[in-house]
């Protein structure tokens, strides 16, 4: 009997000191392209009533992170580490939250397709706190242009640039990855923006071999956008249509690349307009 009371008020402790740090876990989206960053979003709340110092410990050769990820496959494979890193140790005052974005594709091997599912736990002490459990999908998108090119100079001098479309489930978005040309090793992946596939998107490289993408992100506008040689979105410029007809990207004699036929837009200028004529309409009239 007293056993039985013993392993009863373990449990209602442990689950007291549950209910005094709460640990949450939100994945951006759902839905990832292949060798996209999965990222994640994790806050802890500390209701104990006192300060609460969070840091790693170091046994012998071992080093234990506070904050670790359990990453498994569908049907519950459980997906092994590749970085033992330690996060850097926090202050969490009592009453108050923090939170960490972590990238959990530097910790898990998931930039091929499949379905995962993942938690994060926070170790305080001797006692573990666990976060809700998040899903994810990772997919292929559609390849609409490929093209090698050199980056002399660099660790790897032979690249290739692909632009992707991508749904998400939810919307459409255009992506631009950079490959190691001979060995197809991706260097970087990431998101541009929304795109409308009413048109397909264009794509040509100019004389310094950055990568320019026209396409259109609503019924109206197009993007114009330039990426470098690291895939790193360089800039952007807005167009609608001109008399002309639609925007189209045109590679010039020098190497340089314009758009012509279309009419440049600023929709920061036009969000401000807007914001005026309605501050103007909001005026109480004499």
């Amino acid at each position: 009997m007293n056993a039985y009371l013993n392993l009863l008020l373990c449990a209602l402790l442990a689950s007291m000191a549950q209910a005094q740090i709460a640990v949450s876990m939100k994945l951006d989206r759902a839905t990832y392209l292949v060798n996209e960053p999965v990222t994640a979003v994790v806050t802890i709340t500390n209701r104990s009533g006192t300060e609460l110092f969070l840091h790693s410990e170091a046994k012998g050769r071992i080093t234990r992170s506070w904050l670790e990820f359990a990453m498994r496959h569908t049907g519950g494979t459980a997906l092994p580490s590749m970085n033992h890193g330690a996060f850097r140790a926090a202050k969490l005052p009592a009453g108050q939250s923090i939170s960490r974005r972590v990238n959990l594709s530097q910790l898990y091997a998931i930039n091929k397709q499949g379905n995962f599912s993942t938690n994060a736990r926070v170790q305080i002490g001797e006692q573990v706190y666990t976060s809700n459990t998040d899903h994810l999908t990772v997919s292929e998108g559609s390849v609409y242009f490929k093209q090698p090119f050199g980056a002399p100079g660099t660790k790897y001098p032979n690249r290739e640039y692909r632009v992707i479309t991508f749904n998400d489930g939810k919307s459409n978005s255009i992506y631009v990855a950079v490959h190691e040309a001979k060995t197809q090793r991706p260097l970087s992946t990431g998101r541009v923006s929304s795109v409308l596939l009413f048109k397909n998107p264009q794509a040509t490289l100019d004389r310094k071999n950055n990568l320019h993408v026209l396409y259109l992100t609503n019924p109206e506008v197009f993007v114009h956008a330039i990426v470098n040689k690291d895939g790193q979105l360089a800039s952007t410029a807005y167009f609608k249509r001109g008399s002309q007809g639609v925007p189209i990207l045109a590679a010039q004699r020098d190497g340089k690349v314009l758009v012509l036929g279309g009419i440049p837009y600023d929709p920061k200028k036009e969000e401000a307009e807007r914001n005026r004529a309605r501050r103007i309409s909001e005026r109480p009239k004499k």
